[in-house]
């Protein structure tokens, strides 16, 4: 009886492994990056011509999941026209929302990566009054068990050939209104997510011009390495590291709900001569592992304690024999 009892026990136990564990709750990691830019310009004081006969407007997305890539590009050196590159999208998660789409799809399974992106209308100024520019992007991924993923979209404008010679203490007022969000999301120890959001400006010294590069990079950051959730949005948009930059605000827009109207100056600092450059990008990233189903766990733990209570028994009675 007892042997029988054990081997119950044992089989219990094995198919406990086989099957049990075999299977993965759905630990999910996920992260969602997206930003959208309106009313885009640049004011030079005193006033420059700004125009752009062959500037160069590039727009990219690409998706990574489990070492399968997808990535698209589009370009134009045509200044104010749209910049549309297709969706980059892998996985089997969804649904897809398809091109041009940057809200959520969420972090239910299964696994997919994308990323999407597009700029809408180039930004060139022209004296004396500035054209504005738009562009949205977003990049996102959920991974199940045992995966990684990444998705990212980058918009770019370089002014290749527009010289700007400018004095020590001309100044480059920016102005944009922006909806932002950087989300990270973990459900189990051992998996890891992060995005990001960066909007660089750079008024980019000549080779032999004398100027001195000035780079001003504002972004968001979120992280997840423990189960939690962790997110910031446009209010939080802040500029680390901006050198010769001053009069930077942050504040409710007055015109489009649900966005912040973003304001700074660039500042020369040594005269020269400079070319004017933009890029922005939303990289996400996360990997999840497989994880066991609690029931999985209970079965596991009920078949462990039984085969440790037969063992026990097993051996009193062997004991008792023993005596007698």
């Amino acid at each position: 009886m007892i042997l029988i009892a054990k081997r119950t026990v044992m089989v219990l136990a094995a198919l406990t492994l086989v099957f049990g564990l075999s299977s993965e709750a759905c630990a999910t990691a996920y992260s969602y990056s997206m930003m959208d830019v309106r009313n885009l310009s640049i004011t030079f004081g005193p006033s420059q011509p700004f125009s752009c006969p062959n500037c160069f407007f590039t727009s990219d997305t690409s998706a990574l999941l489990g070492g399968v890539p997808d990535g698209h590009n589009a370009f134009s050196f045509t200044a104010g026209t749209t910049v549309d590159p297709a969706e980059a999208f892998v996985g089997a998660g969804g649904p897809n929302p398809g091109p041009n789409s940057f809200g959520q799809v969420g972090a239910a399974g299964p696994s997919y990566a994308r990323g999407d992106s597009i700029l809408t209308s180039t930004l060139v100024n022209t004296n004396p009054g500035p054209a504005t520019g738009a562009f949205k992007m977003v990049g996102e991924t959920a991974v199940i068990g045992a995966l990684s993923g990444s998705g990212n979209a980058t918009n770019n404008q370089t002014w290749n050939l527009t010289t700007f010679h400018l004095i020590a203490g001309n100044t480059a007022a920016i102005s944009f209104d922006i909806d932002a969000l950087a989300l990270a999301q973990t459900t189990a120890v051992g998996e890891a997510s992060d995005a990001h959001l960066d909007f660089i400006f750079t008024l980019q010294a000549l080779t032999g011009g004398g100027g001195v590069d000035i780079n001003c990079a504002l972004g968001l950051a979120s992280s997840s390495t423990s189960p939690g959730l962790q997110d910031q949005t446009e209010t939080s948009v802040i500029a680390p590291g901006c050198a010769a930059v001053g009069s930077f605000t942050n504040v409710a827009s007055g015109s489009l709900p649900g966005f912040n109207h973003i304001t700074f100056t660039m500042t020369v600092g040594v005269t020269g001569d400079y070319q004017f450059k933009l890029g922005a990008d939303t990289p996400v990233n996360a990997a999840a592992q497989a994880v066991p189903e609690p029931m999985s766990l209970m079965l596991l733990g009920v078949g462990l304690s039984a085969s440790a209570l037969v063992g026990i028994r097993r051996r009193r009675t062997t004991k008792a024999g023993a005596e007698v």
